[in-house]
């Protein structure tokens, strides 16, 4: 009888046993540590390779304070909520670029260190006219400063620019500056920074800033004759101004979309 119930208690030990190894083993996540950049700070972060990055998102609001409506993660391009980290390619010590405000960055949005900021608006062309049109969908490519531009036929020195094919994953933006670009009033360089998270406008006079988040909406149009080249129209700030850019390397175009504007937000 002893003999028995030692064993029978020496099998429910061991079966207790392997029961506790099997929850640790269950209870292990496989962990990676990342940086996610916002806002010019940086923040260490350590995630389960398995979860999506919708719950990631719900992480970040808690350590950055950016509501998850308003984020949005890139790691090389854009990533799907539905993604995971281990689908994605998560990878120790990679940078991940945050997009997003946080609330008292919505109710309250500054423009610091932008001197002069209408001379420098006049200075890339497009300046307000005509951001109704643009927005609302109508001929905005038949504008006569379009039509002007393209009568001068395409300039000497521009980017290198080719047509994507359709099903292909879109062209990355560079990582540095796209140009030489032009507006009416002369070459443009064009850079987002999706470190800062922030797009750059620069002339020999100066240069615009603003965050990714602060471009309402991307438009283009392809340059007849001209495969690979486009113009595009970015509205711009809280005056929503448009600045219309020409000879623009039409495989950057969707990536760009992707981005900024509407295709990176939804309407807004």
């Amino acid at each position: 009888m002893n003999t028995a119930a030692d064993g029978g208690e020496g099998g429910a030990s061991a079966a207790a046993d392997d029961a506790g190894t099997g929850a640790s083993a269950a209870s292990e996540e496989e962990l990676v540590s990342f940086k996610v950049v916002f806002a010019k700070q940086t923040y260490q972060i350590e995630f389960g390779m398995d979860r999506t990055v919708a719950e990631l998102k719900q992480h970040l609001e808690k350590e950055t304070n950016c509501p998850v409506v308003q984020q949005k993660l890139m790691y090389k391009g854009p990533v799907k909520d539905t993604d995971t980290l281990r689908k994605k390619k998560f990878k120790k010590n990679c940078k991940v670029l945050l997009v997003g405000a946080t609330a008292a960055q919505i109710l309250k949005v500054t423009m610091d260190g932008v001197p002069d900021l209408a001379a420098l608006a006049n200075s890339l062309g497009g300046g307000a006219t005509g951001g109704a049109a643009a927005s609302s969908g109508s001929t905005w490519e038949d504008k006569p400063e379009h039509t002007k531009m393209l009568k001068k036929g395409k300039p000497a020195e521009v980017a290198m620019g080719f047509e994507p094919y359709p099903g292909d994953r879109p062209e990355p933006l560079p990582d540095v500056a796209i140009k030489p670009l032009y507006t009416s009033l002369g070459k443009v360089r064009l850079h987002i920074k999706l470190d800062e998270g922030t797009v750059v406008l620069s002339t020999n006079k100066g240069q615009e800033k603003y965050a990714i988040q602060n471009v309402a909406d991307v438009i283009s149009k392809r340059i007849e004759g001209h495969p690979g080249y486009s113009i595009i129209g970015l509205q711009l700030g809280n005056s929503r101004a448009w600045r219309y850019i020409y000879w623009f390397p039409s495989q950057y175009v969707p990536a760009l979309k992707n981005t900024c504007g509407k295709g990176a937000f939804g309407k807004r």
